[in-house]
């Protein structure tokens, strides 16, 4: 039975400038290691559900009445929904690594 996921071997993913990641699914699970690179700003609003915890630098999270500043060394869960309509963003302008669990689709 393999029960290491070695993210080590993974290659980067990058679909948009200054965003890459590394993932690994199991069914419709998925964990992901996710880079943004300074100036990063997600342009779409996303209503999944996201629970993370950042790795590396300040992860901010646009919601659409209020702005979250997620501190190295902490986490967030983020329910999913139209009213937790969110985008991410690298705070300070510096690079940011976050891992993400999340469901992924199908």
């Amino acid at each position: 039975m393999d029960n290491l996921i070695d993210f080590r071997k993974m290659n980067w993913i990058s679909t948009v400038e200054e965003f890459r990641q590394k993932n690994f699914s199991r069914g419709r699970l998925r964990i992901r290691i996710v880079e943004l690179d300074e100036g990063f700003y997600e342009e779409e609003w996303c209503t999944k559900s996201h629970l993370g915890f950042v790795l590396e630098g300040r992860l901010g999270i646009e919601f659409s009445e209020s702005v979250l500043c997620i501190e190295e060394g902490n986490g967030f869960w983020i329910e999913g929904n139209e009213s937790e309509k969110h985008k991410a963003f690298a705070e300070d302008c510096k690079k940011v690594r976050v891992l993400l669990l999340d469901q992924k689709d199908l």
